[in-house]
Protein backbone atom coordinates (compact mmCIF):
# COMPACT_ATOMS: atom_id res chain seq x y z
CA UNK A 1 0.00 0.00 0.00
CA UNK A 2 1.34 3.42 -0.91
CA UNK A 3 -0.44 6.61 0.08
CA UNK A 4 1.35 9.78 -0.91
CA UNK A 5 4.87 8.47 -1.32
CA UNK A 6 7.54 6.03 -0.33
CA UNK A 7 7.30 6.81 3.38
CA UNK A 8 4.10 4.76 3.70
CA UNK A 9 4.99 2.03 1.22
CA UNK A 10 5.54 -1.16 3.14
CA UNK A 11 4.97 -4.88 2.92
CA UNK A 12 5.25 -5.45 6.64
CA UNK A 13 2.73 -3.77 8.89
CA UNK A 14 3.46 -2.59 12.39
CA UNK A 15 0.92 -1.72 15.03
CA UNK A 16 0.92 1.64 16.78
CA UNK A 17 -1.24 2.14 19.85
CA UNK A 18 -2.25 5.60 21.03
CA UNK A 19 -4.29 6.80 23.97
CA UNK A 20 -6.92 9.47 23.31
CA UNK A 21 -9.86 10.84 25.20
CA UNK A 22 -13.41 9.74 24.38
CA UNK A 23 -14.32 12.97 22.57
CA UNK A 24 -11.34 12.67 20.24
CA UNK A 25 -12.08 9.00 19.59
CA UNK A 26 -15.70 9.76 18.68
CA UNK A 27 -14.61 12.61 16.38
CA UNK A 28 -12.14 10.37 14.53
CA UNK A 29 -14.73 7.61 14.17
CA UNK A 30 -17.32 10.11 12.90
CA UNK A 31 -14.93 11.59 10.32
CA UNK A 32 -13.81 8.15 9.14
CA UNK A 33 -17.45 7.08 8.77
CA UNK A 34 -18.25 10.25 6.81
CA UNK A 35 -15.44 9.39 4.40
CA UNK A 36 -16.49 5.74 4.24
CA UNK A 37 -13.09 4.46 5.36
CA UNK A 38 -11.68 2.67 8.37
CA UNK A 39 -10.32 4.55 11.37
CA UNK A 40 -6.84 3.22 10.57
CA UNK A 41 -7.04 4.53 7.00
CA UNK A 42 -8.32 7.90 8.25
CA UNK A 43 -5.43 8.25 10.71
CA UNK A 44 -2.89 7.22 8.05
CA UNK A 45 -4.27 9.87 5.69
CA UNK A 46 -4.29 12.52 8.44
CA UNK A 47 -0.70 11.82 9.47
CA UNK A 48 0.45 11.74 5.84
CA UNK A 49 -1.19 15.14 5.21
CA UNK A 50 0.53 16.51 8.31
CA UNK A 51 3.89 15.22 7.07
CA UNK A 52 3.31 16.84 3.66
CA UNK A 53 2.33 20.11 5.36
CA UNK A 54 5.54 20.11 7.36
CA UNK A 55 7.67 19.46 4.28
CA UNK A 56 5.98 22.38 2.49
CA UNK A 57 6.62 24.59 5.53
CA UNK A 58 10.27 23.48 5.59
CA UNK A 59 10.57 24.27 1.90
CA UNK A 60 9.09 27.76 2.42
CA UNK A 61 11.60 28.43 5.22
CA UNK A 62 14.48 27.28 3.01
CA UNK A 63 13.23 29.50 0.17
CA UNK A 64 13.07 32.54 2.47
CA UNK A 65 16.63 31.88 3.67
CA UNK A 66 17.85 31.54 0.08
CA UNK A 67 16.06 34.75 -0.84
CA UNK A 68 17.79 36.60 2.04
CA UNK A 69 21.17 35.29 0.93
CA UNK A 70 20.52 36.31 -2.66
CA UNK A 71 19.58 39.84 -1.55
CA UNK A 72 22.76 40.02 0.52
CA UNK A 73 24.88 38.92 -2.47
CA UNK A 74 23.13 41.41 -4.79
CA UNK A 75 23.73 44.29 -2.36
CA UNK A 76 27.51 43.76 -2.50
Amino acid sequence: MCIGGDILETKKRDRININVNSDFKELVIKKADEMGISVSAYIIIAVNEYIKQNSVTDMAIMFKELEKKMRFIESD
